[in-house]
């Protein structure tokens, strides 16, 4: 046991004692306020999009312990990192932080209520840019818990290749995406989602430097990097928001459906089915009349005009 622990006190573990801290606050605080959110709120509505914008910022806000992990312990690291952030997010969320494509793609199709879509683009962009916040209080937090800390970097689009190439690569990345998710929409498969996920963003930073593929994490980036580089806004739009969501479009064409689903697309199914079943059901139709005079009316007009002859 004491070989262990002296183990564990060596130097070069210490940035992964601050990371995994980080992600147990991150994750800790945020499904605390969902507790509390479920006690005080009674409203379903309202409940769903308060966790649809918290499940966004504490997503989103590990983009920089991932970056971290990258920078003290390899791409390989990454990767786990990623995976696991992916999972929790997954098994905490109830459905919310979804991928911002899905809800494009549902949005283009109108399988969303109206008066979400709206709510959904502000609901994920602030969350975005509050995780920037988040991030910081969580780092706060855990140096004066633990006295830990590690050298974060704050603007982490710090592309290695050529602008181009890396919207080349967030395009391929965004194709890829959705082709991939829409195979593993079944219930059996989805524990598969976060797998994809650690695998396309952790190739993304190898290649690129920059992990991307995910349009609200790659905002989020942009919090901090708006300070520091002038045309930061401009490289998010085209790069990481434009070309990633051209490259999952254009797997839409390849293949028209799309299986998985987000909580709102649910919703809107729910309301639809619904409203088909208060809908009054239509009588059923019969021919009369000869041959110009032939047409198409409902069975009690029959009876009736029957009746009226009679």
């Amino acid at each position: 046991m004491e070989e262990i622990t002296e183990f564990l006190k060596q130097e070069w573990l210490l940035p992964a004692h601050t990371c995994l801290t980080f992600t147990v606050m991150a994750f800790s605080i945020g499904n605390g306020i969902r507790r509390l959110m479920d006690f005080f709120m009674s409203d379903e509505n309202r409940k769903m999009k308060v966790n649809e914008f918290l499940s966004v910022m504490v997503l989103c806000c590990c983009v920089y312990q991932e970056a971290a992990i990258c920078k003290y312990y390899g791409h390989v690291a990454m990767f786990i990192a990623i995976l696991i952030h992916q999972r929790l997010v997954q098994v905490t969320s109830n459905g919310g932080a979804v991928n911002s494509c899905i809800i494009l793609e549902e949005c283009i199709k109108k399988r969303l209520v109206e008066s979400d879509v709206l709510h959904l683009g502000l609901l994920h962009y602030s969350g975005a840019l509050f995780a920037v916040i988040y991030a910081d209080l969580v780092w706060l937090s855990v140096f004066q818990w633990t006295g830990l800390t590690v050298d974060s970097q704050k603007c982490l689009y710090r592309e290695t290749v050529e602008l181009p190439i890396a919207g080349l690569v967030q395009f391929i990345g965004g194709f890829l995406c959705r082709t991939m998710l829409n195979n593993l929409a079944s219930e059996s498969r989805q524990k598969w989602i976060p797998f994809v996920y650690a695998t396309l963003c952790t190739t993304s930073h190898y290649i690129t430097g920059v992990s991307g593929i995910h349009p609200m994490p790659a905002a989020t980036m942009l919090g901090n990097c708006m300070l520091i580089q002038e045309l930061s806004a401009i490289k998010y739009v085209l790069i990481y928001c434009g070309c990633l969501n051209a490259g999952w479009l254009s797997s839409a064409v390849v293949s028209d459906t799309l299986h998985i689903k987000s909580i709102w697309r649910q919703k809107f199914d729910a309301e639809e089915e619904l409203q088909a079943l208060e809908a009054p059901e239509s009588p059923p139709m019969r021919w009369v009349g000869r041959g110009n005079q032939r047409r198409r009316v409902p069975v009690t007009q029959v009876t009736q005009n029957t009746r009226r002859r009679r």
